[in-house]
C-alpha cells in the first residue's frame, strides 16, 4: 500500500533574518486531496522537525558556502525519517527560487538512502525550471499545474498518462501538458486542508 510523506525542505536564510516554519498551505490541502483518494499521508516541516527541541532544527544554524545560513533537519535526518517512516513516496514543496538547493539536497539524501522511493516536487519554482530538477536525477516528477487532482492519480496510476506532469523516460524529459483535467471543475469538492497534519 501506497504511504506518502509531503515535505517542506530545511530554508536558507540571511543571518539577520529571522528563522520560522513554513507556513504555505499547500501541503495541507494536497495531504487531504491524497488522504480523500485512500492515500495515507503525513506532512514534515524540516525547518522544525518533531517540534520536541527546537535548538535542533529551527535555532540550528549551519553556515552555508553562499554566505547563507541553514536552518532546521539536516538532509541526512530527513532521509532518516523518511526510511524510519516507511514511505513509499515523497512530494518536496518548492514555491521560491531560494528553496531550489535545499529542495536538491532533500532528494538526494533521501535517493541515497533508499534508491527504490518516488521524489516529486511540485510549486510554482518547480514548475519554473523544471528541467534542473529533473536532470538532478533525484526527482521521478514534477508537478507542473495544481497537484490535488493529478497528484493522487500519479501515485496510483503512474506518471505517463497524467496530464500536467513531467519526468523523464529514456534519457528524454517528457512534459504532459496541462489540460482541464488537471482541475477540479467544482472548488467546494476540494477537501478542506489538513490541518491535523
Amino acid at each position: 500500500m501506497e504511504r506518502g510523506l509531503l515535505i517542506y525542505a530545511p530554508s536558507q536564510l540571511m543571518l539577520i533574518e529571522v528563522p520560522k516554519p513554513d507556513g504555505s498551505l499547500s501541503l495541507l490541502y494536497l495531504a487531504a486531496a491524497l488522504e480523500k483518494n485512500g492515500i495515507p499521508t503525513d506532512i514534515l516541516d524540516a525547518n522544525i522537525g518533531d517540534g520536541n527541541d527546537l535548538r535542533n532544527t529551527l535555532f540550528r544554524f549551519v553556515p552555508l558556502e553562499n554566505g547563507l545560513i541553514k536552518v532546521g533537519m539536516s538532509f541526512y535526518e530527513i532521509a532518516d525519517y523518511v526510511q524510519q517512516g516507511n514511505y513509499t513516496f515523497v512530494g518536496i514543496n518548492s514555491n521560491f527560487t531560494s528553496q531550489t538547493n535545499m529542495v536538491i539536497q532533500t532528494a538526494k539524501a533521501i535517493k541515497r538512502m533508499n534508491k527504490g522511493i518516488k521524489v516529486f516536487v511540485g510549486g510554482t519554482n518547480a514548475r519554473a525550471i523544471y528541467e534542473r530538477f529533473l536532470t538532478t536525477g533525484y526527482f521521478d516528477g514534477v508537478c507542473m499545474t495544481e497537484g490535488e487532482v493529478t497528484f493522487p492519480r500519479v501515485i496510483k496510476e503512474g506518471i505517463e498518462d497524467i496530464p500536467g506532469w513531467s519526468y523523464i523516460r529514456h534519457g528524454e524529459i517528457i512534459v504532459n501538458k496541462v489540460t482541464d483535467k488537471c482541475f477540479e471543475k467544482n472548488l467546494d469538492d476540494l477537501p478542506m486542508p489538513a490541518w491535523s497534519k
